[in-house]
């Protein structure tokens, strides 16, 4: 198994959601905005399908840990696949990698903001500097890189603004290693970032999921295939 990303726009996600999303996936929705609950939906979704498409199989629960970070269970002995999700003002993304790989994804759309004033409250003093010369384009490396890090280790939301350098000096490149840990940022969509993390190296290229490749995986479940 390769690492494999997928994101699209969750108001394009209903024919996934009506084949993937099970009652679990409903019942962890329930309480959100809609349109959050929408996104949760959508990006639990594409995740189902990509470990259907990956595995062969789709008796795997999505549950989470003391922190948040999502993982995959089943009731089989099929080591399970590492997995990461992110969704942001109407766009998702999943990612799915081998048993065993810290990984994590994180997509974040792109606001105006006093973006040195968040990198000070957040951010490492190299980071912060990157920040400051370089302004909004910086600040989204960065803080989507740090976002997908702390995801691929587990350590929740305050290791986001821990006010320490996490991603290191290479992040003004598309790819860059730090402190053993490989990123990739991209620009998925207009006005949107997106960083992937893990502890081992990235392919090159990462395998992207199209819309259409999912729907296929769709009707071939639907239809009985594999």
């Amino acid at each position: 198994m390769t690492l494999c990303i997928a994101w699209l726009h969750a108001r394009d996600a209903a024919e996934l959601i009506a084949h993937w999303a099970t009652p679990e996936d409903h019942a962890h929705a329930t309480g959100r905005r809609p349109e959050k609950a929408n996104e949760t939906l959508a990006a639990r979704a594409v995740l189902r399908c990509m470990v259907s498409r990956a595995t062969g199989g789709d008796a795997w629960h999505i549950q989470t840990d003391p922190n948040g970070k999502p993982l995959l269970r089943s009731n089989g002995t099929m080591p399970a696949p590492s997995i990461s999700l992110s969704h942001s003002n109407g766009v998702v993304a999943a990612a799915i990698g081998p048993p065993g790989m810290a990984l994590g994804v994180d997509i974040e759309r792109h606001k105006l903001r006093d973006f040195n004033a968040l990198a000070a409250y957040a951010f490492g003093p190299t980071e912060r500097a990157q920040v400051a010369a370089e302004g909004a384009a910086a600040f989204y490396r960065i803080w989507t890189a740090r976002e997908a890090r702390a995801k691929a280790i587990g350590s929740g939301f305050k290791a986001v603004l821990d006010e320490g350098d996490r991603v290191g000096p290479g992040i003004s490149a598309r790819r860059w290693l730090w402190e053993n840990f490989h990123f990739q940022h991209s620009f998925p969509t207009d006005g949107y970032s997106l960083t992937v993390a893990s502890n081992t190296t990235l392919p090159s290229p990462i395998e992207i999921l199209a819309h259409s490749t999912l729907l296929k995986v769709s009707a071939a479940r639907c239809s009985g295939e594999r």
